[in-house]
């Protein structure tokens, strides 16, 4: 299950930015699925 850092995704993307988000959703991620899911980096 992938979880927020603040209270929804969205809240996590206003707030902390896409980049913040996208680096705390590449850690909860198997490598695969995040190549396939998520913007190289």
């Amino acid at each position: 299950m992938l979880r927020p850092q603040l209270g929804d995704f969205n809240d996590d993307l206003r707030h902390l930015g896409p980049a913040h988000l996208a680096a705390w959703l590449r850690d909860q991620l198997v490598p695969e699925d995040a190549r396939l899911l998520l913007p190289p980096g």
